[in-house]
């Protein structure tokens, strides 16, 4: 298993991916819109590559964040999507790619990381209920333990303030549970 920054030879291997463990345009929708709106991290978006096959991928972008302090954070990182292929989950592959993006996110000075997902899986990561902490989330849609952060500078405190996804959010239908889950479909597959 191979962990490593998307190139652009993988786009279509990632849609697909993401087409297969999703099963939901809206998801492939937001991702496309984050590329088009200069939102991803292109260092942050990771594959997890097996044998030349894309098996698993993470992105990471940055989202607004309008802060009640006044240290200049304007933006903070979301965590999404995350999938990992049907064929290859339950196999560690999800966590691994979420463990180094988390350490490289760090490594880049990046803040915090939010995320809006199953509050059974994230805080095995560091993630914890976002509202806990003083951030509050976008829309009242999303449910408030599956709204979470992640601190990446353990020195300072997390942030205050609130988050806002940009318009494209809800141009796709990305905001929170799905109408087949009442977990937070864009953000992760069944990576557990």
């Amino acid at each position: 298993m191979n962990l490593r920054v998307e190139t652009a030879d993988d786009h279509d291997a990632v849609l697909e991916l993401l087409r297969v463990a999703f099963n939901a345009d809206n998801v492939i929708a937001l991702v496309e819109a984050i590329r088009a709106a200069g939102d991803a991290v292109p260092e942050l978006e990771l594959v997890a590559e097996d044998e030349g096959e894309v098996v698993g991928c993470v992105m990471f972008s940055h989202v607004g964040f309008e802060s009640t302090e006044d240290d200049g954070s304007h933006r903070l990182l979301a965590l999404t999507p995350l999938a990992v292929h049907p064929s290859r989950r339950r196999q560690g592959i999800g966590g691994a790619l979420v463990r180094l993006g988390l350490r490289m996110a760090a490594e880049r000075g990046e803040r915090a990381v939010i995320v809006e997902g199953l509050p059974r899986y994230y805080p095995q990561f560091g993630f914890e209920i976002a509202s806990s902490h003083g951030i509050e989330k976008p829309d009242e849609r999303i449910p408030d333990a599956a709204f979470m952060v992640a601190n990446l500078t353990p020195d300072r405190p997390y942030p205050r303030g609130k988050v806002v996804y940009p318009d494209y959010y809800y141009e796709v239908g990305a905001v929170g549970p799905s109408e087949a889950s009442d977990s937070c479909a864009h953000s992760h597959s069944d990576v557990t």
